[in-house]
Parts: structure tokens; sequence; C-alpha cells
């Protein structure tokens, strides 16, 4: 399901890209309009949807709770923010 999912969101640029230049703009819109309005009637949408925003929530929680915890175990305050930041962007590229 993720292949898909990758491969859809791939191919949205060219198709909408493709719509744009040949019919302009505003019937793109439309037509890509119409196309989420059918994925908002799709069970798989809006299971997409919600797995994705479950994990969220996680990440959020383990983020707000990260540095107390690492605190609790014996990490100095100073180390616990910064596995804080180390782990909110592991793959940042640093200059």
């Amino acid at each position: 399901m993720a292949g898909v999912t990758g491969l859809g969101a791939s191919l949205l640029p060219i198709l909408a890209s493709s719509l744009i230049g040949n019919f302009g703009w505003r019937p793109a819109y439309i037509v890509l309009g119409l196309t989420f309005a059918e994925a908002l009637r799709s069970r798989h949408f809006w299971l997409i949807t919600l797995g994705l925003g479950l994990v969220g929530i996680v990440v959020v929680g383990i983020q707000i709770h990260l540095v107390p915890m690492m605190s609790d175990r014996g990490l100095a305050p100073a180390q616990a923010a910064l596995l804080l930041t180390v782990s909110r962007d592991p793959f940042r590229r640093r200059s």
C-alpha cells in the first residue's frame, strides 16, 4: 500500500502539470478537486488519514515527554534537551 501511495504522490505533480499545460489552471483545479472529492468518499483515504494522525499523536507525545523521561533516567537536562533536538530531525543536512 505504501508503494502505491508513493507512486501516486510522485505521479500527481506530473498529472497536474499536464492538465495545467493542456487546459489551464482552472479546469485542472476542477479535475483535481473532483479527484480529491472522490478520495474523501473512500474508506482507504480515511484509514490512511487516521493512521497518519495516530502516528503524529505518538510522535508529539514522545517529544513532549522525552526530556523529563531522560532526566529521570539520569541524563543531565542539557543532555536530554540535546537528545530531543537530535531526535526531531535526524536526516537534516548539517553544514
